[in-house]
């Protein structure tokens, strides 16, 4: 039976890898990502989130539409 601080240390881990595996897709389809957007996705806390933005990722033809996808998802 797992504990609950391991419960919690495996979201938080699964929220980063969703988050750096993201930060790597927008770099290589924008090129360079700026802070302010780093910053914004780093405050996303829901896995499901993060994995719906990923998936809107794909279909988003500038860095400026992923943004407001992830101010949305943020509000």
């Amino acid at each position: 039976m797992e504990s609950e601080l391991l419960k919690e240390w495996i979201a938080e881990e699964r929220k980063e890898v969703l988050q750096n595996a993201m930060l790597g897709q927008l770099e290589e389809k924008f090129d360079i990502v700026p802070k302010h957007i780093r910053e914004k996705l780093q405050q996303v806390e829901d896995d499901e989130i993060l994995n719906a933005l990923s998936r809107k990722l794909i279909s988003a033809s500038s860095l400026e539409e992923f943004e407001k996808l992830l101010d949305k998802a943020l509000k």
